[in-house]
């Protein structure tokens, strides 16, 4: 870019910062041989206007505990540094459940809270932190089936015919019931009656 001197000898220039908080820069302004530079110029992040609301896994085992986390942010998403912030957590699934209902932001701006996920495995949720006309939310959690526990043994009668055949079936399951897909497992049959 180039602008030229006015009567005074002065030239200006608008120069836009990068977006990221910290980032430091000199300007140098150069005719032929004459040339200067500006002292270091540091960004710094803007007012909060918003939340980064992030979880410690988008995928937990049903009914396991992750930690969502929600740090203050300006509109470019660099971390605002304000302490004693109230935050209101809430769920877009009505299962699951929070530790606490709220958190305070830390020096650091951020608040966190445990939160108990569905015993259903396949469930999603996101979760929102709010603080007056700040809030941000979390990107999709979807619960997964833990390791496998036990069999889920059903008949296809439980009053058969006497003599009549049934289908018993065993289906591989987490401790919450979540059917588990795993093939490969032999399965050795008993039965209570002689």
């Amino acid at each position: 870019a180039t602008s030229t001197t006015n009567a005074s000898g002065v030239a200006t220039v608008v120069f836009t910062t990068h977006t990221v908080a910290g980032t430091s820069t000199t300007v140098t302004g150069t005719t032929s041989a004459i040339t200067g530079t500006s002292s270091t110029i540091t960004t710094v992040a803007g007012t909060a206007t918003k939340y980064l609301v992030t979880s410690s896994s988008s995928s937990p085992v049903a009914g396991a505990t992750v930690t969502i986390t929600a740090q203050l942010a300006d509109a470019n998403n660099n971390p605002v540094s304000t302490s004693g912030q109230t935050v209101t957590w809430t769920k877009s699934d009505a299962n699951g459940s929070f530790a606490t209902a709220t958190s305070t932001t830390n020096a650091s701006g951020v608040a966190t809270v445990v939160f108990t996920t569905h015993t259903v495995a396949g469930t999603s949720t996101t979760v929102t932190g709010t603080t007056s006309a700040i809030t941000g939310t979390s990107s999709t959690i979807t619960t997964v089936a833990g390791t496998a526990t036990k069999y889920l043994v059903t008949s296809s009668s439980s009053s058969p015919v006497a003599g009549a055949t049934v289908t018993i079936t065993a289906q591989l399951a987490d401790a919450n019931n979540n059917p588990v897909s795993t093939s490969g497992q032999t399965v050795t049959w008993t039965k209570s009656d002689a």
